[in-house]
């Protein structure tokens, strides 16, 4: 009987003071969509990235003199293939290349298009390629930003990147990246890994770093000081540590 009351007491103060409260409550589906839409795009972002982290390999070496990073020497591939329990092992090329009108960096990654063990995620943005027709010419794959950026300046068919002994060099652009890959893909270049070598300015015999798998657990840590036992000059990123210092940024964020 009470509830009732005060029900009927809530109604005919909503019904009195109507104008008022529909202003709140129009407020406040706004403020709750927003959190709602914040939300979602934060845990689809999360998602994305940890998915993308899912598919990289259990550990990245990366050469260090004096707290600097260096470029790996590919000779190191043998000396790690070596270790007990580990698995494809092999080199990575990728780096920033500065593109001047518009004060901008792409990223440029090398493949290998005849390596089995290529990440899963460069494997679906390859599977839109024709390789015979890939390499018939200095080619290469862009993602949606680029091609944007490329049309703006009449680009429309190839790019003469800048080599660091201030040569150009013309390649064609192949294709477009798909447009569900723009996350990951945007600001992307994809080429042969040789071209990438040169644009980049890696030597032959050297790479940006070297990655491999251990796919036992337990056999991680005694890989990884095997890896120092190698080389004691070197930088050691885990897979697990990576997924918890994105963690930390997302919650932090």
């Amino acid at each position: 009987m009470k509830n009732s009351v005060f029900f009927n007491f809530l109604f005919l103060l909503l019904i009195k003071h109507k104008s008022k409260h529909i202003a709140i409550f129009i407020i406040s589906i706004l403020i709750v969509f927003l959190i709602s839409s914040v939300l979602f795009i934060s845990n689809s972002l999360k998602k994305e990235v940890f998915s993308t982290l899912d598919n990289q390999s259990d550990f990245i070496i990366q050469k260090t003199n004096n707290g600097k990073i260096f470029d790996t020497p590919i000779s190191w591939v043998e000396d790690f293939s070596s270790i007990n329990g580990v698995k494809n092992v092999q080199q990575r090329i990728y780096g920033l290349y500065y593109f001047m009108p518009e004060n901008i960096y792409f990223t440029i990654v090398g493949v290998d298009l005849f390596e089995e063990n290529t990440n899963k995620d460069i494997k679906e943005l390859l599977s839109i390629l024709n390789i015979s027709d890939f390499l018939q010419k200095d080619s290469m794959l862009i993602g949606n930003g680029i091609k944007k950026i490329f049309d703006k300046y009449h680009y429309f068919d190839s790019y003469d990147f800048k080599l660091s002994n201030n040569e150009l060099k013309e390649i064609k652009i192949f294709k477009e990246l798909p447009i569900e890959a723009n996350i990951v893909a945007n600001d992307l270049i994809i080429m042969d890994i040789n071209l990438a070598k040169e644009i980049l300015n890696i030597k032959e015999d050297e790479a940006t770093d070297i990655v491999l798998n251990v796919p036992n657990n337990l056999e991680r840590q005694n890989v990884k000081d095997q890896l120092i036992l190698k080389h004691s000059n070197t930088r050691i990123l885990q897979k697990e540590n990576l997924k918890k210092e994105y963690e930390n940024m997302f919650n932090y964020k």
